[in-house]
């Protein structure tokens, strides 16, 4: 059950966040070259990465290939790029019951090293599985 929600989460991170941004703002990105029609490239790019998961499963669980399913989108749209370095690597949050500005931390950015390089040991025994 771990194991299935760790596949999940990284799939959530790598794959739905970027694509429900790019579906909520493609019309607003005409200045970029991105429109609607465009975002049948996502769909392209999603593909191939899980062909190629297919026949790796331990792509699944490297970063770098998981976390780049959308380079050539990210290299071409500017605003995107800029999203995605904002939800993983600034934006923070306080926690739950909290509002201490002491008591911020970057939900994204812990979520993502633990999904990929985890430090739980209840995590780390998902590895073989989760691949």
């Amino acid at each position: 059950m771990i194991a299935q929600m760790r596949v999940l989460a990284i799939l959530h991170i790598s794959i739905c966040i970027p694509t429900r941004w790019l579906a909520g703002k493609c019309q607003e990105l005409k200045d970029a070259d991105f429109g609607v029609f465009d975002m049948g490239r996502t769909v392209d790019l999603m593909e191939s990465a899980f062909e190629k998961i297919a026949l790796d499963g331990s792509l699944l669980l490297d970063e770098e290939f998981m976390m780049n399913t959308f380079e050539p989108i990210m290299t071409k749209v500017n605003a995107f790029s800029d999203y995605l370095q904002f939800i993983f690597e600034w934006k923070e949050s306080f926690i739950v019951g909290s509002r201490k500005s002491e008591d911020k931390w970057l939900p994204f950015d812990e979520l993502r090293a633990e999904l990929f390089y985890p430090t739980s040991d209840y995590i780390r025994q998902t590895h073989s599985v989760a691949c």
